[in-house]
């Protein structure tokens, strides 16, 4: 219980926390955007805090009908052309991303750097 408290008090001082991971999840929101747009693919992006999600062939996703809606299968190929690179997404279409403290801009800007990738492959398929 102690250990809880604590963590929770620092959290309470540090608020400077939460912006960092704010900030740094708009980041990769933001250029993901841009890959997505490059690509002119049709997907749907959910963010709150530190958590992402993507969903392709989707406008919008509120609920688990509209998750499902979307294209689980192309999301598949995006994750095992970001894993054959070295960036591990969240391994699920349901799932979403946590960007933590130990994620740095350089980190983030090789995400970015290597999301293209699996696009290009994908479009000659």
């Amino acid at each position: 219980m102690t250990c809880g408290y604590t963590l929770l008090k620092e959290l309470h001082e540090h608020q400077v926390i939460f912006e960092d991971l704010e900030e740094k999840t708009k980041y990769l929101e933001e250029g993901m955007r841009r890959v997505f747009e490059k690509f002119k693919l049709k997907v749907c992006i959910n963010r709150v805090g530190s958590m992402l999600s993507f969903h392709f062939n989707s406008v919008k996703v509120a609920c688990f009908d509209d998750a499902c809606a979307a294209d689980a299968n192309y999301f598949k190929k995006v994750f095992h052309g970001m894993l054959k690179r070295g960036v591990y997404l969240a391994p699920s279409a349901f799932e979403a991303l946590f960007i933590s403290r130990s994620h740095t801009k350089e980190l983030l800007d090789k995400t970015l750097l290597h999301s293209k990738k699996p696009f290009k492959k994908l479009k000659h398929e």
